[in-house]
């Protein structure tokens, strides 16, 4: 069990490398560029990432699933429905652009003009600055992520661990979103290396958000491989 857990989490990380090396190699192709390139959206790192998110969320129901079925552990088994929920939501979030939707509308209204002048934020600069709008939904659900991994996993010392270092990359990641909005909001942006530093920033955070989904599916996996030996 330990072998194959460990085989989906290098297998993942393996790919999440392998995309990165995509980018890198393949990102100011004339045809291929477009599609590869981490930056944007629609494309195959997107579809990626949002697989991995699917796949995480899959599992989180079907941890549910198997504690129903079984009186090993019945407590709180609702808290995989709502893990679940949340993933699935990231996963159409990657697809469907739904967090840049909401924060462009909500800067059309008066409360999101305000907040933009208030950071003296130009229009590109919107998308990056959900960060800043949605922090208190953010931290609460990472907060009750943080919460719900350390009561299913206690005991599991290597998967919680695991479960606290996913949130933490994602959590960096985030933050790494809102200081490339700030980026795109200094007097510098004009300047010939800002092009080179945002690209470095976005590259960082679609990574580190590429790693923690990558951990997300191995901790999932990894606890429905311990939950059937338990159970067997």
């Amino acid at each position: 069990m330990r072998l194959a857990s460990k085989s989906v989490l290098i297998f993942f990380i393996a790919f999440d490398l392998f995309t990165l090396g995509l980018h890198l190699v393949l990102a100011d192709h004339a045809y291929l560029g477009t599609f590869v390139d981490i930056h944007k959206e629609g494309n195959f790192p997107t579809w990626y990432s949002s697989l991995k998110f699917t796949i995480v969320s899959g599992v989180a129901f079907f941890c549910y699933y198997l504690e129903r079925q079984s009186k090993v552990v019945s407590n709180s088994s609702w808290g995989w429905i709502v893990v679940g929920c949340v993933m699935l939501s990231m996963s159409l979030d990657e697809t469907g652009q739904l967090h840049e939707t909401l924060i462009h509308w909500f800067f059309s209204t008066d409360s999101g003009k305000n907040l933009a002048l208030y950071f003296n934020a130009q229009k590109g600069a919107f998308s990056l600055l959900w960060v800043v709008v949605f922090s208190p939904f953010l931290i609460a659900i990472l907060g009750g992520l943080i919460y719900f991994y350390n009561n299913r996993l206690k005991g599991k010392r290597v998967l919680l661990l695991g479960a606290f270092g996913a949130i933490f990359l994602l959590t960096a990641a985030a933050v790494m979103e809102y200081y490339e909005a700030k980026l795109l909001i200094s007097e510098n942006v004009f300047d010939d290396s800002f092009l080179g530093v945002y690209k470095t920033f976005s590259a960082i955070e679609e990574m580190l958000e590429n790693f923690a989904s990558s951990m997300l599916v191995w901790i999932h996996y990894s606890y429905v491989m311990w939950f059937a030996n338990r159970s067997n």
